[in-house]
């Protein structure tokens, strides 16, 4: 939606090309969709539940955790989980098609943590870090916050890589009322380089 969009945040976004660019993208492509074929199969007879796949997000208020973890262990969760995997392949060839984003304000935030398995850790980080970097030269007008130690789901839920999303979107909206080139802001380089541990 070209003539809607002003500007643009992604946390931590997926690339187009994910899943298929490389053998180890594509290894793990295969291994995520026969996990979401048996997922809903397994949360309606409630071994989700039961087996604590999904541990309380303990950042949130108790209140919210408690809720967003009942929510997680519903067949219902599991059927849109799944649903939205399998036409993963689908959506990044429409994301291609898109092309370049020209001028309109990008900042990238990347996390560095996605909990990979151990012996495909170094490459698949490794490779996020490659084709995160690529997004940002989507448009002409853009900047990559990468946040070390931070994952997918951090960038929402833990205090100071939350910040750091703040901060880009905030640094978005001020680029596009004001005309101001992106750059990493200092304000998020000061976040990331506190001595105060996440989550507290």
């Amino acid at each position: 939606y070209p003539a809607e969009v002003a500007g643009l945040v992604w946390l931590d976004v997926e690339h187009p090309e994910q899943w298929t660019r490389t053998p180890e993208g594509r290894a793990q492509y295969q291994q995520i969709l026969r996990l979401s074929r048996v997922g809903p199969w397994v949360a309606r007879v409630g071994l989700i539940r039961l087996s604590n796949y999904f541990p309380p997000v303990k950042e949130l208020p108790p209140q919210a955790a408690a809720a967003f973890k009942a929510w997680l262990d519903t067949t219902r969760f599991m059927e849109v989980n799944a649903a939205e995997f399998q036409s993963q392949l689908a959506s990044a060839a429409q994301a291609l098609a898109a092309g370049a984003l020209g001028d309109m304000p990008l900042l990238v935030v990347t996390a560095t943590d996605h909990g990979y398995p151990p012996d495909m850790t170094d490459v698949l980080e490794a490779q996020w870090l490659t084709m995160q970097a690529e997004l940002a030269t989507l448009s002409t007008n853009s900047a990559q916050q990468i946040v070390e130690g931070a994952t997918h789901g951090s960038l929402q839920v833990e205090e100071r890589d939350a910040q750091v999303s703040s901060a880009a979107i905030r640094q978005v909206v001020e680029a596009v009322r004001t005309g101001k080139r992106l750059q990493v802001t200092v304000a998020a380089q000061e976040i990331l380089t506190s001595p105060k541990t996440r989550g507290q």
